[in-house]
């Protein structure tokens, strides 16, 4: 079995991304958010996704999970530069867990685990 998860690194991203309509408070996190490193939004939604579905329980022995990328200036890339700082927890339930760089799989795909 598969779990397919999204990468945008916050929800405000998300919006703006998926073209949905933002409010002023939005508008203004989403600006907030410009001026963090864009490798440190990176990394800490990754972790944030991984510890989130790790904590998940499935019927099927053998599920890998997939990440895809949904940001646009993310891809496979800067995945593999923080690859040494992504926390994988111990004791999820995937078999395999991969990062799909880009929406289009373009840029790559990174293999976290194992």
């Amino acid at each position: 079995d598969l779990e397919i998860a999204h990468l945008y690194g916050s929800e405000e991203e998300a919006m703006s991304i998926l073209g949905r309509s933002l409010s002023d408070a939005t508008r203004e996190a989403l600006h907030a958010l410009d001026q963090e490193a864009l490798d440190d939004r990176l990394l800490q939604a990754l972790n944030r996704i991984l510890l989130g579905k790790s904590k998940k329980t499935y019927q099927s022995e053998r599920v890998w999970l997939v990440i895809r990328n949904a940001h646009p200036q993310w891809s496979a890339a800067d995945v593999k530069v923080l690859f040494s700082q992504i926390e994988v927890p111990q004791g999820h339930p995937f078999e395999k867990i991969w990062v799909l760089g880009d929406m289009e799989g373009k840029s790559g795909i990174v293999r976290l685990y194992p």
